[in-house]
């Protein structure tokens, strides 16, 4: 398993219709994308994290 972390605007849908009895879920976004770049950045038993997740995380760590 490899894992990206990515932050950021993330934008959700649902797309079908009730006719076909038929329903996809789409997710895109700047998250999205960073997320998607660093999985494939990963090796097997990896998480890379984006700078602005690591930022956030950061930051969150620091306030406890």
């Amino acid at each position: 398993m490899h894992i990206g972390l990515g932050a950021g605007v993330v934008y959700d849908m649902h797309v079908g219709s009730e006719k076909y009895n038929r329903w996809e879920y789409f997710v895109d976004g700047d998250a999205v994308q960073e997320a998607l770049t660093l999985v494939n950045i990963a090796r097997k038993k990896e998480l890379a994290v984006s700078d602005t997740a690591g930022n956030l995380l950061q930051n969150e760590v620091r306030r406890k």
